[in-house]
């Protein structure tokens, strides 16, 4: 191995001569040898740039980013799903749900009424029909009123149906985000071994007393 050697000139009170002193001490010569050595030795077998790399708890959550990934897609398609029949029950309320069920409420309703007027020997009189037409009209009305009860409650829901599909888009991502700036984290520590090698072999070779002087002038 070399060692450098630098010149120090010491001025004497008359001017004059020059002297080359030996910067490195001797007793620090096999000290400093061995540390290169070794150094240069790891550094050629890369075993100054080994990196930890991903554990084994982060590579199984690295794994489950497909999984969140799959789940946030399947979760936001039934929402979506969910949403488009909330939609449509804002705009009718579930009106031509209902009209069978106005038609049987009307239909039992006129025949429970035919059978009491009947009983009394009044089938088929004015007053049967007055009471037969204010019986189907009260059922529209209760019908009508739930209809609009449905789109009152579509509306909300939907709203709500929105906010988990914000909410399921937003924590998605995030935790995709999260999982990527880990891995990133650790690809760039792999990409960076060959360079992290060299600083350490660096600081290896120039953090020793070969780089120490001490200078001292005169006249």
């Amino acid at each position: 191995m070399k060692y450098t050697k630098r010149n120090i000139t010491k001025h004497y009170g008359g001017g004059g001569g020059t002297q080359t002193v030996e910067t490195i001490p001797e007793w620090a010569k096999p000290a400093i040898q061995k540390v290169q050595g070794e150094a240069a030795s790891k550094y050629e077998s890369g075993a100054l740039g080994k990196v930890a790399g991903a554990t084994e708890n982060q590579q199984t959550a690295f794994d489950m980013g497909k999984t969140i990934s799959a789940t946030g897609e399947q979760g936001l398609g039934a929402l979506s799903d969910q949403q488009a029949r909330l939609a449509e029950m804002a705009k009718t309320g579930g009106a031509a749900e209902l009209q069978d069920a106005l038609k049987l409420d009307v239909g039992m309703s006129s025949a429970n009424l035919g059978n009491q007027f009947g009983s009394s020997g009044v089938l088929g009189s004015a007053r049967h029909a007055l009471a037969d037409s204010s019986a189907e009209a009260a059922a529209k009305a209760k019908y009508a009123q739930q209809v609009i009860a449905n789109k009152s409650a579509a509306e909300q829901a939907l709203g709500t149906s929105v906010g988990q599909s914000t909410s399921t888009a937003g924590t998605t991502a995030s935790n995709l985000a999260k999982l990527g700036s880990e891995e990133r984290a650790i690809d760039q520590q792999i990409a960076d071994k060959d360079w992290q090698a060299l600083q350490r072999y660096a600081s290896t070779v120039y953090g020793n007393p070969a780089r120490q002087q001490a200078v001292s002038g005169g006249k």
